[in-house]
């Protein structure tokens, strides 16, 4: 029996990872059988931690170390502001993009990197003190309100995780969208899934995003027989897109497909 190359190389950059309660000759028997590597609980994968533990701020810290190390290698004397602009959001703000759009990341870490890309902006060193002559709420405004259009890191990272809130609203049949479907919400809607208190990282992350999704969505109508008359936001009025008025002798759940005659 000849081995596939392509099959080696897929047990190459494949690996295991154990609970601290699995005998050790259990994992020698599974590593053996499986033709895999064991790993580390706190490696990353793509750049991402495959274990999410307790202590959030320790999983991330790898996204401050690698700002840190991209400014210290960064000449501010040599550079005018327009330069600075350019690097901060086409490196600094950039980096944290990839872990943005899987997990929320710990306010600590957003708060981390807006003081460096701060303090870097107005040319602080260490522990020198220097004048921030503008508020950085305002450098966060686009440029046609008077900002520079610094991106505010805590509603970016929300944008990029109800983006996947999208996708799983559209592509119900992605591979992504059909494993978390089974393991969240088997028998109901995105919309309606629930936190469990066993929910991973992941969907905690997705599921914080969602009532910004939920903000901008509205029903479009086929046969109204998912659609609620009196709850969702289903008509094309640009006010508020719902029924104003109160529900009287119809049922609080109703759906359009009563209003439709067949």
């Amino acid at each position: 029996m000849k081995r596939v190359p392509g099959k080696d190389l897929i047990r190459k950059k494949t690996s295991i990872f154990f609970s601290k309660n699995t005998r050790g000759d259990v994992k020698q028997q599974i590593i053996q059988v499986a033709g895999v590597k064991s790993s580390h609980p706190y490696e990353r994968y793509l750049g991402l931690p495959t274990l999410i533990g307790r202590d959030r701020t320790r999983d991330f810290k790898h996204i401050l170390d690698r700002v840190r190390g991209k400014i210290s290698n960064w000449k501010v004397k040599y550079l005018s502001q327009a330069g600075k602009e350019t690097l901060l959001k086409a490196v600094i703000q950039a980096l944290p993009t990839y872990s943005m759009g899987v997990f929320k990341i710990p306010k600590t870490i957003l708060q981390e990197l807006n003081r460096l890309t701060k303090n870097y902006w107005w040319g602080q060193k260490n522990d020198e003190s220097r004048i921030h002559w503008c508020s950085w709420d305002k450098m966060k405004l686009s440029k046609t309100n008077g900002g520079l259009g610094f991106k505010d890191l805590e509603l970016f990272n929300l944008a990029m995780l109800a983006k996947q809130g999208w996708r799983l609203l559209h592509y119900p049949n992605s591979f992504t969208a059909r494993v978390l479907s089974a393991k969240y919400y088997p028998e109901v809607y995105f919309l309606e899934a629930k936190v469990k208190r066993t929910s991973s990282f992941i969907w905690r992350s997705v599921m914080a995003a969602r009532p910004i999704l939920e903000s901008g969505l509205m029903w479009r109508i086929g046969d109204g027989s998912k659609a609620r008359i009196w709850q969702d936001k289903w008509l094309p009025s640009p006010s508020s897109f719902k029924i104003q008025s109160q529900c009287l002798d119809m049922d609080l759940e109703a759906k359009v497909a009563t209003l439709i005659d067949p």
